[in-house]
């Protein structure tokens, strides 16, 4: 498709992000793609509209999409005993 005369600008995925599942989308952002990868990375690239055809994208910005979970918060309380409820 990269080589397709309908191909118009690219951008290759770095790194480990490089053999993932990925969403594209134009961004509100002039001249801006914005690319979120399972492995939850935000990466944004910027393109020439008068580029020639099938140009790489510049890479503006790559960043966590969704944070990392938490651990667990560690407390002093000590568990209810088997079937008591709390209400």
């Amino acid at each position: 498709y990269f080589n397709s005369e309908w191909s118009f600008a690219r951008f290759r995925l770095p790194g480990a992000d490089s053999n993932v599942h990925a969403i594209c989308s134009f961004s509100a952002e002039p001249n801006t793609l914005m690319v979120v990868t399972a492995t939850g990375q935000l990466h944004t690239c910027l393109f020439n509209p008068e580029g020639p055809p099938g140009q790489e994208c510049d890479a503006a910005t790559s960043l966590p999409f969704m944070p990392e979970p938490k651990p667990p918060l560690e407390t002093d309380m000590e568990p209810l005993p088997e079937g008591e409820d709390t209400a």
